[in-house]
């Protein structure tokens, strides 16, 4: 038993060495000046349309659902002034996302641009 043990153990350290050496290579195009790379995720558009935005979908709903049963009652509650707030970040922005962005680019959460 304590032979399988140290033997898993030893996987998990190689794979997490494995892992960490190509972190540099991901993490090559975060520093780069360029406004156009900082505004916009490029994603394949075939990807964009089969998996991300049937995704962006069910948390829009997901998130709605969430607003409408404990979130709205404890914040009409508690902070009546303060009722839409948690609108935007569960079910607003999962909508933008699903429904007003381009097909196959998504602006950098923060960097959204006002009037472009």
């Amino acid at each position: 038993m304590l032979a399988r043990t140290h033997s898993f153990v030893a996987a998990l350290t190689v794979a997490a060495l494995i892992t960490s050496l190509g972190a540099p290579a991901l993490a090559a195009g975060f520093g780069t000046n360029d406004e156009t790379a900082a505004y916009e995720a490029s994603v394949p558009v075939v990807l964009d349309v089969v998996l991300l935005r049937p995704i962006g979908l069910l948390m829009t709903a997901a998130g709605l659902v969430v607003y409408a049963f404990p979130v709205l009652p404890f914040t009409a509650i508690t902070r009546p002034t303060q009722i839409w707030k948690p609108f935007g970040p569960l079910v607003a922005t999962p909508a933008r996302y699903t429904f007003s962005d381009p097909l196959g680019s998504h602006p950098v959460e923060g960097t959204r641009a006002v009037d472009q």
